[in-house]
């Protein structure tokens, strides 16, 4: 599902995509991700990664998504999933089209699914790299 669509006119524009993938199933307590919420209301929370396709070709990812079967999928409960590169065939983006991705943080499920885009780029802090790979 795209949540968001926004093309720019410039010279050197892109359009920008924010790609839903999936649910979680149940709705947390406010309060669980604001501090200060109100702890008796609840908000729905979507799991989504972001497309930049820029007039040279590029197809850019910030986060890569996750797949269904990881642990902590499961665990924390996504529903209503969609692989992320079945997401992008729907707007027809080939997962070997993507040509880099930006991690904005080693979460699971923003760098679980960087196997489904075997051709891209990854960008990655230095600390972060160095901190989950020893």
């Amino acid at each position: 599902m795209i949540l968001f669509s926004f093309s720019s006119c410039a010279q050197k524009g892109f359009k920008i995509y924010a790609l839903k993938y999936a649910m979680l199933k149940e709705p947390p307590a406010i309060a669980n991700w604001v501090e200060g919420g109100p702890e008796d209301q609840s908000i729905p929370v979507s799991f989504h990664f972001w497309l930049f396709k820029t007039l040279e070709g590029k197809n850019i990812l910030v986060g890569a998504g996750c797949r269904i079967d990881l642990q902590n999928a499961i665990d924390f409960g996504l529903t209503d999933f969609e692989r992320p590169d079945s997401v992008l065939m729907r707007l027809c983006v080939s997962p070997n089209a993507i040509s880099d991705i930006i991690v904005s943080h080693p979460h699971w499920d923003n760098i679980d699914g960087l196997p489904l885009f075997p051709n891209a780029n990854v960008w990655i802090q230095k600390e972060d790299y160095q901190y989950y790979t020893g």
